[in-house]
């Protein structure tokens, strides 16, 4: 379980310092805790939420001010991983009001994408998608292509999960082709791979492969640099998609290449490695593994049945923390 994270309430932007004081000093960054969401249990959003609960209070007694907005949307950045959906949403409201006031559409939009997280962590799909669509319309207001390809990936991502797969085969394309021009963004490394998941839910193996590959190209260019994601974050990038990889070979039945992939995505395990990526890699090998022997007509002895406790041990996993993709697996 990750530490529980601090937030920085004496946070100041220097460079927003000698630019008009009507622009909001909440700029469009890439949002890398909603590019790489990960689920956390109940205990851990509990435990955060009494961690907020004193800079909640505190969001709430402020006044609409450029600096006090700042403070608000971290309170919202970190209350949206909660279950406390009385502060959660009450804050909402108050970060509403102000972001429309003073016409801070940076602030607007963030609110609208923490809503969004919030209610994907919940399950409720389609109100996730009703606030995505709505940052997306902030963000064509201002004009930030950028900001409006990272949207199209979100929505692909979420269509995909409800099943939508030509739907989000045409968003995430959307993305690819505005993304082009920013090289230093980090979610053509996803995107690529999302793009794979679509074809290969139309059984088209090679190229789903090709945009794996190119991701993984772009992912090792990055590698030792960090320009875009630090050491850490890649790792794990890598080894999910590794891990992907892997699933496209053994969909082919080349249960060598799936074995290979897999392995190949341990490299890259870390101290803090996510234990459910390590999870699906070791399920990778172990299912693969168990089709060779199964292709090589070997007996089902003491290893093959250690192979597929490990496969249901990590069903099992897949299911506890909501992965039900993995899980289909």
């Amino acid at each position: 379980m990750k530490k529980l994270r601090q937030i920085n309430f004496l946070f100041v932007v220097f460079a927003l310092l000698l630019v008009n004081c009507s622009r909001s000093k909440i700029m469009g960054k890439t949002d890398y805790d909603q590019l790489y969401a990960v689920w956390y249990d109940n205990d851990y959003k509990d435990s955060l939420a009494q961690v907020l609960k004193p800079a909640v209070d505190r969001a709430l007694s402020l006044k609409n001010t450029a600096d006090n907005r700042i403070i608000i949307d971290s309170v919202l950045s970190e209350l949206r991983w909660t279950r406390d959906s009385i502060s959660f949403l009450k804050l909402t409201r108050k970060a509403i009001r102000f972001a429309e006031a003073k016409s801070d559409e940076y602030m607007l939009v963030n609110i609208y994408n923490d809503v969004g997280m919030y209610y994907h962590d919940l399950g409720i799909m389609d109100s996730t998608y009703y606030y995505y669509i709505k940052a997306e319309n902030v963000y064509k207001e201002l004009g930030d292509s950028m900001k409006i390809g990272e949207m199209e990936f979100y929505q692909a991502r979420l269509l995909f999960e409800k099943g939508l797969v030509m739907e989000s085969e045409v968003k995430v394309a959307n993305a690819l082709r505005i993304l082009e021009r920013y090289p230093l963004n980090p979610i053509p490394f996803e995107a690529n791979q999302m793009m794979a998941l679509c074809l290969l839910e139309r059984q088209d193996f090679v190229s789903a492969k090709s945009y794996l590959l190119t991701a993984l190209t772009l992912m090792k260019k990055e590698f030792n640099k960090n320009k875009i994601l630090d050491r850490r974050e890649l790792s794990d990038a890598l080894m999910m998609l590794y891990y992907n990889l892997s699933e496209v070979a053994y969909f082919r039945k080349d249960y060598k290449e799936a074995y290979d992939y897999a392995a190949a995505g341990l490299v890259y395990k870390w101290a803090e490695t996510t234990p459910i990526l390590l999870d699906f890699l070791e399920a990778n090998m172990a299912k693969s593994d168990l089709m060779l022997a199964v292709t090589h007509n070997k007996e089902i002895g003491a290893k093959e049945r250690s192979l597929i406790t490990k496969i249901e041990d990590t069903y099992a996993r897949s299911l506890e923390i909501s992965n039900y993709f993995a899980a289909n697996e």
